[in-house]
């Protein structure tokens, strides 16, 4: 009689598990492999750790371009998204090292992309985007150190929330040197200058051996935190940002894991409004630092959850990166594996329940087996449904991995500060949706040398409406926008729902520089939002000014400084303005 219970229980368990695995891959769309079908050619040679990937729009189109690392003495891959693939562009970048993270940021505030990339055993480098796609090397004249170091993961963001992206890096001394390992934080004077001041806010997070870092707010004071992942068990540190100086509470959190760190991934996974993160490590399993806030208090404490939610991951893990794949509403995630062959635990995909556990998929992903480490997500086919660009290693070659669009509704947000920084990176976006909230934190540079898009897909499931979108900016601004459409990109400017007027909070200064823009810009476009007519300031003379939709298609061209946009669909246009000088510039406005 026990044996017959106990052989119908398993039976049940089976049918269960059976039914559970139906139900998501039901859900899921496969994903496939496209890189080659959209002209994508790459690998990274060298097996040391992989390069970072960029999912970030570097030409401002509207459409996510690629931007793929590479091994020394080669130079960087730029992928321009074209609409129907790509095309491998030289942008006259000539950075030959062994090149790591590859990083896409506003440094100046001026509406365009500027350049940044790490390297190993050789020197970093900064680029600045005169106007046209057109870079400077600028590292000596930033400030920037030209010492050549051991470099992983780069992050930009604000950590005084003065309205400038600040640069921080992890850095590993040379075998021998006698240097003793230290993070680098540089905050940005504006002007495109730089000083380091990683001892003076407690920033080095000296002795470890670190991978990589993100910028989030643990806590929720809109003060960006910093976790590290540190290696050899060497312990990771999260730093609490107090008024711009921060303070090492990895252990009264208990979040000083020690394992063999490589990634930092964030994300909310049970839609409760914390940020959870997620560490990689080998095969002795990976971490899940599910967040708490201890009824009656505002402390915040952390505990591994990895195996019990279904996310231990039991390989050699990397970059590992937070999604919706299916645009149910809950974050899924992608974990990318050093070791290659089907016999193996390898890159892996995990679905939420819905609950903040997972079920692994078996949906799609054939050939996703081979050496990889780096992995970041965009949506280079603007359907709406996230794709993940992958690195890989050993000469395999490096895969974009997209499926097709589901039944899932969704909205993508894209950010655009004018007192806060102007890629809005550190912003935290919250969307209301059928009874669903869901949070997200925006970054440049996540999980293990990868930087995701811009551009923020939040599924909503099988609503057909959003309630209300809420994003809190650097400065403390908060805008509510509602009634929004769906299925549709929405650019979203710092002050569109309150006018224009902006809300500084009382612990937050400015630089003077971001209040000089303000007084005496070269470039202003007003009003914006607008309805019928935009006018542009500018103080150097203007030759012709061409409107782009955000798809990249040319609208018409004007040489006239007041324009007639009563004819135009709603929506975010930009203005691409060429200079008496030759140089150009853009910036975008609202269509309303």
């Amino acid at each position: 009689m026990k044996a017959c219970e106990l052989t119908l229980k398993s039976f049940c368990q089976i049918l269960l598990f059976s039914l559970v695995v139906v139900c998501i891959n039901a859900q899921q769309n496969p994903y496939e492999d496209v890189a080659n079908q959209v002209g994508i050619d790459h690998t990274y040679i060298i097996n040391n750790s992989g390069g970072g990937v960029s999912f970030v729009d570097f030409d401002m189109d509207g459409k996510d371009d690629i931007t793929l690392a590479t091994g020394k003495d080669e130079e960087i891959h730029f992928y321009r998204n074209i609409g129907n693939g790509f095309e491998l562009v030289d942008l006259g970048i000539e950075n030959i090292e062994q090149a790591k993270s590859v990083l896409w940021a506003d440094i100046d505030n001026d509406g365009d992309k500027d350049f940044y990339v790490t390297a190993f055993a050789g020197t970093n480098h900064l680029y600045e985007n005169i106007g046209n796609l057109n870079f400077e090397r600028i590292t000596v004249s930033a400030g920037l150190p030209i010492d050549s170091l051991k470099s992983f993961g780069a992050i930009w963001g604000d950590y005084n929330r003065d309205g400038y992206l600040d640069l921080y890096y992890t850095e590993r001394p040379n075998a021998g040197s006698g240097t003793v390992q230290r993070n680098r934080l540089f905050k940005n004077l504006g002007g495109n200058e730089f000083v380091e001041v990683s001892n003076e806010v407690n920033a080095a997070d000296e002795g470890r051996l670190p991978f990589c870092a993100a910028f989030f707010d643990y806590n929720d004071d809109k003060w960006p935190d910093i976790y590290i992942a540190n290696d050899r068990q060497k312990r990771n540190t999260l730093l609490q940002n107090n008024n711009g100086v921060f303070e090492d509470v990895s252990v009264q959190c208990n979040a000083a894991i020690e394992i063999d760190a490589m990634n930092v991934g964030i994300a909310d996974i049970d839609n409760n409004g914390l940020s959870d993160i997620y560490v990689t490590n080998t095969p002795s399993g990976s971490a899940l630092l599910k967040c708490t806030v201890e009824e009656g208090t505002n402390h915040v404490t952390y505990s591994d959850e990895a195996d019990e939610r279904g996310i231990g991951y039991y390989g050699v893990g990397w970059g590992a990166n937070f999604l919706d794949a299916d645009n149910d509403g809950w974050q899924d995630l992608y974990v990318c594996g050093m070791l290659s062959g089907s016999d193996v635990i390898s890159n892996e995909m995990y679905i939420n329940d819905k609950t903040g556990h997972f079920n692994q998929t078996t949906t799609g992903f054939v050939g996703d087996t081979v050496t990889s480490f780096v992995n970041a997500i965009g949506d280079f086919n603007n359907d709406g449904y996230p794709d993940i660009m992958v690195s890989n290693s050993n000469y395999y070659n490096s895969q974009l991995w997209t499926s097709d669009k589901g039944d899932n509704n969704y909205i993508k947000i894209e950010l655009q500060g004018v007192k806060s920084n102007r890629d809005g990176i550190g912003s935290k976006i919250e969307v209301f949706s059928d009874g669903l909230k869901q949070m997200k934190f925006t970054h440049s540079g996540i999980a293990f040398m990868g930087q995701n898009s811009n551009s923020q897909i939040f599924g909503i499931g099988s609503a057909t409406t959003v309630d209300s979108v809420k994003i809190t900016w650097p400065t403390g601004h908060i805008d509510l926008i509602e009634e929004l459409t769906i299925n549709e990109k929405v650019h979203i400017v710092e002050g569109q729902s309150t006018s224009g007027i902006i809300s500084v909070d009382e612990d937050v200064m400015l630089s003077t520089s971001i209040e000089e823009h303000e007084n005496k810009s070269n470039f202003e476009i007003w009003p914006n939002p607008a309805n019928e007519m935009i006018t542009i300031e500018s103080s150097t003379s203007i030759i012709t000014i061409d409107i782009i939709d955000i798809s990249g298609n040319l609208n018409f061209t004007t040489t006239q400084k007041e324009i007639d946009i009563s004819h135009l669909l709603p929506g975010v246009y930009l203005t691409r303005a060429i200079f008496s000088d030759g140089k150009t510039h853009s910036a975008r406005f609202l269509k309303i």
